[in-house]
């Protein structure tokens, strides 16, 4: 027949441009948040399946990067919902009277409709996240056009320089862009591409769209003065915008924000110190199962809340170093980074773990009845303090190196372009600069001016292949000068120190300026938090005491019951509650610390996993101690 004679199109290459396109959407990863979705669409999918999401959400979900549909959203948010609910449904059934128990189920209700505004308010924070990372990365894709502009007024290779600079959104749309106007002659030229992009960006933020305006002026100018200036002004423009934004927003974001963990501190001793009251009236809250669900409102409350202010955050600009992945660590390393703070966390807490067990036997008593369930909370702190000090100390290292290193390159870029404007050349002028200097960049000059005057290479060739993105097309665009005249290129070479100066100076403002805002913050989140959790424990140690110290008078006076009684909870009762707080009070320093690596540099993992560290060490210890110095203010009573 015919039909069998019919053979499929022959499959032809793909541009190089489209194969990258394709490679970056198929390595995309699966969010934590779309395998939750995915997860519940399993459950729920039969049901919702031709659910559509609204154009709002859709539009949120875009922003953050999440891909899922609409069935998926859904059924994300009855598992948000549903789980706290089913959950403390189980407990109150299982518990010994459902009459007197019935604060359980309206506690998982309570719980679920935290737990579903946090999966609501999960894509917007996500989204305000990436387009903090998108402003810095913003910031260079427009540094690297305005250099190129600078010197040479040619659109074309400026747009393609600054496309090629990083992987942030800002170049992905000039790369997209211009293929679309090569292949699918979408735009008429460049400027109809560079104008529909600042249109784009414009609408979401102002300091950039202006920029990209400033470069398509500038492109339209005859006078080279008026050019010049008009290039010069991109940059700057998008950093002044940056740093108003910051300025106008970071303490309409902070005092909030200590206003709300205040008084959060001081619901963690109404709710939990001040339950056993409520006996008065004649509700039993004492109950382990109702303390558990309570910490754990707690903690879904603080989450909700910080990510709502971490949707509002303002952008800032990113240390402009080399990011160094977590996906490039070795297996074996990530097996000793899991193994260590595991076996910490066994050893410490295996005191506490007797003394649970009530295994208290010679040398074992010593130990399990100096802390209890103490040594627990400490072992928590430790372990988790332990896998992020593992995990990216040594990144934190090279950070600072790299930062070293891009500020020597600022002084190295000034000696060198006035060496050249003397007459030497760039060989001559790199080898002259590493006599100079010391550090790696100096023997890196010197090994690249050696190859340049062997070989004759370019110097952006002579270069390490991991150099920073935006020094190495600094000096690609200063090597494609240098074949005009070495003059030229010295000149640039001292431009491009002013561009990374400019940078620099402006992060530093944005560091200072943030910690000095932060303080307070993690004050509350080390200090505050891990004692109001204790003291919450230590009042009801102390209420449990005074009700066992009347029970004993009426007692002895024949009495054998009395009108508003409080509560009352066992020692071993306590001290499952100081571990439950004490873990309460680590998981809210977490969250806490979580909020200040967000604001300061969203998406970073060096700087979340060490502020991780830092809080929950020093939560745990705090903990501790306000633990055992409260129990020496109110000793034990009889």
């Amino acid at each position: 027949m015919a039909s069998e004679e019919i053979r499929p199109p022959p499959e032809f290459p793909l541009l190089k441009e489209v194969r990258a396109i394709l490679e970056s959407e198929r390595t995309k990863k699966t969010t934590v948040f779309e395998k939750i979705c995915k997860f519940a669409h399993r459950i729920f999918g039969k049901f919702i399946s031709d659910y559509k999401l609204s154009p709002q959400t859709a539009v949120k979900l875009k922003e953050a990067g999440i891909n899922i549909t609409g069935g998926e959203w859904l059924a994300g948010f009855l598992f948000f919902l549903l789980l706290p609910i089913l959950s403390f449904f189980i407990f109150w059934i299982l518990s010994p009277s459902l009459v007197e128990n019935f604060h359980i189920l309206i506690l998982g209700f309570l719980l679920a409709g935290f737990s579903a505004l946090i999966f609501l308010l999960y894509p917007e924070a996500r989204a305000s996240s990436l387009a903090a990372k998108a402003q810095t990365d913003a910031v260079i894709t427009v540094s690297i056009m305005a250099f190129s502009l600078y010197h040479r007024p040619d659109l074309n290779g400026a747009l393609v320089r600054a496309a090629e600079a990083t992987d942030g959104a800002l170049a992905r749309e000039i790369r997209l862009g211009l293929l679309q106007m090569k292949q699918q002659r979408k735009y008429g030229s460049l400027r109809q591409l560079l104008t529909d992009i600042a249109d784009r960006w414009g609408k979401a933020n102002d300091s950039i769209g202006q920029s990209l305006f400033d470069i398509l002026r500038s492109s339209g100018t005859i006078s080279e003065e008026a050019r010049v200036s008009d290039v010069m002004k991109a940059p700057v423009r998008v950093l002044e915008g940056s740093e108003e934004q910051l300025s106008t927003r970071l303490n309409s974001l902070i005092l909030p924000t200590i206003a709300f963990l205040t008084f959060g501190s001081l619901l963690i001793v109404a709710t939990i110190g001040l339950s056993p009251v409520l006996g008065v009236l004649g509700l039993s809250f004492i109950d382990l199962k109702f303390y558990v669900g309570l910490a754990a409102f707690l903690v879904v409350v603080f989450l909700a809340f910080t990510l709502y202010l971490s949707a509002k955050r303002p952008s800032t600009i990113h240390p402009i170093v080399l990011e160094t992945s977590w996906e490039n660590t070795t297996g074996g390393v990530m097996v000793f980074r899991l193994l260590i703070p595991f076996l910490v966390f066994i050893t410490l807490s295996l005191p506490g773990i007797f003394y649970l067990l009530e295994f208290r036997v010679g040398l074992a008593e010593i130990f399990t009845m100096s802390l209890s369930t103490l040594w627990i909370v400490l072992a928590s702190g430790v372990s988790i303090s332990l896998y992020g000090y593992l995990g990216y100390s040594t990144l934190l290292e090279a950070r600072e190196k790299e930062r070293k290193r891009i500020a020597d390159w600022e002084n190295a870029l000034n000696i060198m372009g006035s060496k050249m404007l003397d007459g030497k050349s760039a060989a001559r002028a790199m080898i002259e600069t590493a006599e100079l200097m010391r550090g790696e960049l100096s023997s890196d000059l010197k090994l690249a001016g050696e190859r340049m005057e062997k070989i004759g290479a370019g110097m952006e060739h002579c270069l390490r292949k991991n150099e920073n993105p935006l020094i190495r097309n600094f000096i690609s665009v200063i090597s494609s000068l240098r074949r005009e005249s070495e003059i030229a290129a010295g000149r640039a070479c001292m431009i491009a120190a002013e561009f990374i100066h400019m940078l620099r100076k402006t992060e530093k403002r944005f560091r200072e300026k943030i910690n000095d805002v932060l303080g307070n913050l993690w004050m509350i989140s080390i200090i505050l938090v891990p004692i109001v959790c204790a003291m919450s424990v230590w009042v009801m140690d102390v209420v449990s005491g005074m009700r066992l110290s009347v029970t004993t008078q009426m007692e002895a006076a024949g009495v054998s019951w009395y009108p508003f009684m409080l509560g009352i909870m066992e020692t071993k009762e306590l001290a499952i509650l100081r571990l439950i707080m004490g873990t309460t009070a680590i998981l809210i320093s977490v969250i806490i610390a979580w909020f200040i690596s967000t604001i300061k540099s969203p998406g970073d993992k060096v700087e979340l996993w060490l502020s991780i560290s830092k809080s929950s060490l020093l939560s745990s210890i705090i903990f501790v101690l306000s633990t055992l110095l409260l129990a020496l203010i109110s000793p034990a009573m009889p």
